[in-house]
C-alpha cells in the first residue's frame, strides 16, 4: 500500500488535489441522492430474494452458502456475493440503501485509483508527443481524466444498479493491480529484485478480480499493454534469464488463452443460435462492431442516443449489409486496427488508449453468449477512451492561440460541467421506481422491456388497465416474444385470481413460440408466473396445458419451472403422487430446483400418511 500511495505523500495539499478531494465529496453527494432507489431486474433474484445473504450464524457453512448463492456467472462470483452478505448482515435487513451507498464509495475508491494510475502511467509512456515532461501537465491530465470518469453519466447504471457491484469490484482490483504492477516493475528495473512479490501479488489480485466477475481475468492483458508501452520488457543487468522468461510467459500466456478461447467459441459455434437469445454467435459478433462505436460515442459525448437500462430496441446485424451500417462499422474498425499495426512501434499514448478500450471489451463485446448491449461493460474499458479524450482536449486547448480565460472556460465546460450536469440529471431518474420508469419510457419508447417494467409498476400500484395497455404495446413491438404474454397472464393472476383468462389470452399462452432458446426475460417472467398464478385456481386447467407443453422445452431451466408448476398445482389438488413425480423430474432437469427437496420430503411424508389412512380404512 505504501508503494501505491507514495505519489500523494509530499503534495497532498496541492491546490489541484484539494480540488479533486472536493469533487470526490461532490460526486458522493450527488450519487447519494438516489441511494434509496429501487431494486431492479437482476437485483431481485440475486439479492432481494436470496435467503443466504443475511448471515445469522457466522460459520463456514453460512459463509459458503452466501458466497455460492448467485447464478449470475459460471463461477458464482463469490467475492461479490460475500460483499453483499456483509452489507445485509451488518445492516440487519435487505434494504437497497446499504448496497447502493457502498457502491457509491467503491466508485470513489476506484476514482482515486484512476488518478494514481494515470499520474504513474503517463510519465513512463515512451512516446510523449501529446504529453509534456512538466509534471504539472501530467497531473492536470490525471485530474481531468479522473473527474470525467467519476462524473460520467454512462456509469450511473453501474453504480446505482445494485448487482453491478460485481463489475465494480472487478474494476477495483484490476485498476489497483495495474498500479501495483507499475510500482513493482519499477523496482525490478532499479535493482533486479522483486519478481517474487510481483508474481505473487498480481496472481492474488487476478484471482480476487476473477471471482468478483469473470472479466477480472483481463488484468493480464492490461498489464501486457502497460509493459509494452512503458517498460518494453527491459530488465536490470543483474536479472537472470529465468525471471525474464517468467515475466513474458506470465503476461502473454493468459492473453493467448483468452484469444484462443474466443476463437474456439466462434469457430465452433458461429452459426448456432445462442441459448436464451434469438441470434447466433456470428450475428452477435457483427452487431458488436456497431455497438462498440455506440459506446465510443457515449463516452466522448457525441452519441445523441439516450442512455438507459434496456437497449432491446437495438437492431441485430444478420449480415454485413443488414443493416448497412455493419459494413461501415467494420471498415472503421479495420482502419483503426491498421493504424495500430502501422504505428505500434511509436508507442503513442493514443494507441495505448485504444488498445485499453478494445481489450476491455474483448470478452463481453465479442462472441460470448451474452446480451447485445449493456452500459456497465464500459466501466473499466471506458478509462482508455476517456484518457485519450482528455489528452486530445488538453492538447487542443494548449495549441490554440486565444486568451487563457477562454481556454479555461472551454475545458471547464467540456470536462467538468457537462459530465456533472448530465450525471445529476441521470442520477435523479434513479431516486425511485416511478421516476426511473418514466425516464425509461421517455428515452426508450420502442423498448419492449421498458414497457414491461412500466406495466409491472403500474400493476403493483393498482392501475391494472394502464398496465395492460403497456403490456399490449410491448407485444406489438415483439409479437413472438413469450415473456410479454407471460407478463400479461401473471398480472391477470395477481389482480383477478378468481377470473378465468380471456379467450384471447388463453390462445396467446397456448401458442407460445421460441420455446427452444428461451430468452432471459422469458425465463424471468415464467418463474414469476408459476409463483403468482399458483393461487389462481380458476386458471389451473389452462396453466396445466401450458406447463405440459413447455415441459418439453430444450431449455432445462424452463422445463424445470414447468415441472415445478405442474407439481404445485397437483399439490393444491392433494394429488401427492403427481406432485412427487413432477418435482423429482424438476430436480433432475435443473440443479437450481434442489431447494425443493425439503418441501418434496414433506409431500412424501404426507403421501405416506395418506396411504396409511386409506389402508386402515
Amino acid at each position: 500500500m505504501r508503494l501505491i500511495f507514495t505519489p500523494l505523500k509530499n503534495t497532498m495539499l496541492s491546490p489541484l488535489r484539494l480540488c479533486l478531494l472536493a469533487l470526490f465529496a461532490l460526486n458522493i453527494f450527488i450519487y447519494s441522492q438516489s441511494a434509496e432507489g429501487p431494486y431492479i431486474i437482476d437485483d431481485i433474484p440475486n439479492l432481494k430474494n436470496n435467503s443466504h445473504l443475511i448471515i445469522e450464524q457466522l460459520n463456514f457453512e453460512s459463509i459458503k452458502n452466501a458466497a455460492l448463492s448467485s447464478r449470475a456467472g459460471q463461477f458464482y462470483r463469490p467475492v461479490s456475493m460475500l460483499s453483499f452478505a456483509a452489507n445485509y448482515t451488518i445492516a440487519g435487513n435487505k434494504s437497497a440503501y446499504s448496497i447502493k451507498i457502498t457502491n457509491i464509495f467503491i466508485h470513489a475508491i476506484i476514482g482515486l485509483g484512476i488518478f494514481l494510475l494515470t499520474i504513474n502511467l503517463l510519465p513512463r509512456i515512451s512516446n510523449q508527443s501529446l504529453l509534456h515532461a512538466d509534471g504539472n501537465h501530467i497531473e492536470l491530465v490525471g485530474f481531468l481524466t479522473t473527474v470525467v470518469w467519476l462524473f460520467h453519466p454512462l456509469f450511473v447504471s453501474t453504480v446505482l444498479y445494485s448487482v453491478q457491484r460485481m463489475a465494480m469490484l472487478s474494476t477495483l482490483f484490476v485498476v489497483y493491480g495495474c498500479l501495483l504492477y507499475i510500482k513493482l516493475r519499477e523496482k525490478t528495473l532499479n535493482d533486479g529484485s522483486g519478481y517474487g512479490s510481483l508474481f505473487t501479488c498480481i496472481t492474488l489480485l487476478s484471482i480476487v478480480a476473477f471471482f468478483s466477475k469473470e472479466n477480472g481475468f483481463l488484468l493480464f492483458g492490461f498489464l501486457l499493454i502497460i509493459e509494452l508501452f512503458c517498460f518494453h520488457f527491459r530488465f536490470h543487468n543483474d536479472t537472470n534469464k529465468l525471471n525474464k522468461y517468467a515475466l513474458k510467459i506470465f503476461l502473454v500466456l493468459p492473453v493467448a488463452f483468452i484469444f484462443a478461447y474466443l476463437l474456439h467459441t466462434y469457430t465452433a459455434s458461429a452459426n448456432d443460435e445462442i441459448t436464451s437469445y434469438s441470434y447466433t454467435y456470428h450475428e452477435r459478433f457483427l452487431t458488436q462492431l456497431r455497438v462498440l462505436w455506440r459506446y465510443v460515442g457515449w463516452l466522448i459525448f457525441v452519441n445523441p442516443e439516450p442512455m438507459g437500462i434496456y437497449h432491446d430496441d437495438t437492431l441485430v446485424s444478420t449480415s454485413l449489409l443488414q443493416p448497412v451500417t455493419t459494413s461501415i462499422a467494420l471498415a472503421a474498425w479495420l482502419i483503426v486496427l491498421t493504424l495500430i499495426a502501422a504505428f505500434f512501434r511509436t508507442r503513442h499514448i493514443l494507441l495505448f488508449c485504444i488498445l485499453w478500450f478494445l481489450w476491455g471489451h474483448s470478452l463481453e463485446s465479442t462472441v460470448l453468449p451474452l446480451g447485445i448491449i449493456y452500459e456497465h461493460r464500459n466501466y473499466l474499458p471506458g478509462y482508455g477512451m476517456l484518457l485519450g479524450f482528455v489528452i486530445l482536449i488538453t492538447e487542443f486547448l494548449r495549441s490554440i492561440k486565444t486568451k487563457y480565460t477562454i481556454k479555461f472556460g472551454i475545458g471547464l465546460l467540456l470536462l467538468i460541467l457537462l459530465p456533472g450536469y448530465l450525471l445529476t440529471e441521470r442520477v435523479a431518474n434513479w431516486r425511485d421506481q416511478k421516476s426511473l420508469i418514466l425516464a425509461l419510457l421517455e428515452h426508450k419508447p420502442n423498448s419492449a422491456q421498458s414497457l414491461i417494467m412500466a406495466a409491472r409498476f403500474l400493476n403493483d400500484s393498482g392501475d391494472y388497465d394502464s398496465a395492460l395497455k403497456a403490456v399490449h404495446q410491448a407485444q406489438q413491438l415483439d409479437a413472438l416474444e413469450p415473456s410479454h404474454r407471460l407478463a400479461e397472464a401473471a398480472m391477470h393472476c395477481d389482480r383477478k385470481p378468481d377470473e378465468i383468462f380471456t379467450e384471447q389470452l388463453t390462445n396467446k399462452l397456448l401458442h407460445l413460440q421460441r420455446l427452444g432458446n428461451v430468452s432471459v426475460p422469458t425465463l424471468r417472467q415464467f418463474r414469476q408466473l408459476t409463483q403468482v398464478c399458483l393461487h389462481s385456481t380458476a386458471n389451473h386447467s389452462t396453466l396445466l396445458q401450458l406447463y405440459q407443453r413447455i415441459k418439453n422445452s430444450s431449455n432445462d431451466s424452463i422445463a424445470m419451472l414447468a415441472y415445478y408448476g405442474i407439481g404445485a398445482i397437483h399439490l393444491q389438488r392433494s394429488d401427492y403422487l403427481a406432485t412427487i413425480r413432477a418435482w423429482e423430474t424438476a430436480i433432475q432437469k435443473d440443479k437450481n430446483a434442489l431447494g425443493l427437496l425439503p418441501t418434496l420430503e414433506k409431500v412424501r411424508q404426507d403421501y405416506a400418511a395418506h396411504c396409511n389412512r386409506q389402508c386402515s380404512n
